[in-house]
């Protein structure tokens, strides 16, 4: 029950914030000349777009806590999805100036897992990196035997020992993680959980 209160406060929380931009926006259209509306229009769409994806991720968090999504497992290359994934933020990436390094070499590292499910971990990693990063990217494929690791760092600030439990909790988040063009709702590590 504690946790079902304390999760129902974070989605009350979560959004509030998106919904009072909108309305206030909303409010404040008739006052608008042309040029200002379309900008006033951008922010609606924004917010939307981020309440409709935190809701996705809530219930992505829900069917997987129920043991209810199903997995279509098959065989992807990480190598390729990784580089799908950078070149889907690339305008992002080049916006902050960050450079990404990816080591790896030129063999496919296939997995068996479910392509969605393992795009959204991999896309929530790099949109994390990303958000926290000062400058530089590191992303590496390292083969172990039968196993592949993957790893991603940044040089970004480091998150104190004591939070690094908390930030696998749903709607934890830093104080770094509140920029305009990259806000968190904080579900998106549950989800990779």
């Amino acid at each position: 029950e504690i946790r079902n209160q304390k999760l129902t406060r974070g989605i009350a929380h979560e959004l509030k914030t998106p919904l009072a931009v909108t309305k206030a926006t909303v409010e404040n259209w008739d006052y608008l000349d042309d040029d200002r509306r379309k900008d006033y229009s951008k922010r609606i769409v924004n917010e939307v777009d981020h309440m409709s994806d935190m809701v996705d991720k809530l219930l992505d968090v829900s069917k997987i806590k129920e043991g209810s999504n199903k997995l279509n497992r098959e065989a992807i290359d990480l190598k390729k999805m990784t580089d799908e994934i950078i070149a889907e933020n690339s305008e992002l990436i080049r916006e902050r100036n960050i450079t990404i390094t990816f080591n790896r070499d030129e063999m496919p590292y296939n997995v068996f897992a479910d392509p969605e499910m393992m795009k959204m971990v991999l896309s929530n990693f790099l949109s994390n990196a990303v958000k926290y990063c000062d400058h530089v990217i590191m992303i590496q494929l390292i083969r172990n035997g039968r196993k592949i690791e993957f790893s991603i760092t940044n040089d970004g600030a480091k998150i104190d020992k004591k939070d690094l439990d908390k930030i696998w909790d749903i709607f934890y988040t830093t104080d770094q993680s509140r920029t305009d063009r990259m806000s968190s709702s904080g579900v998106g590590l549950s989800v990779v959980k």
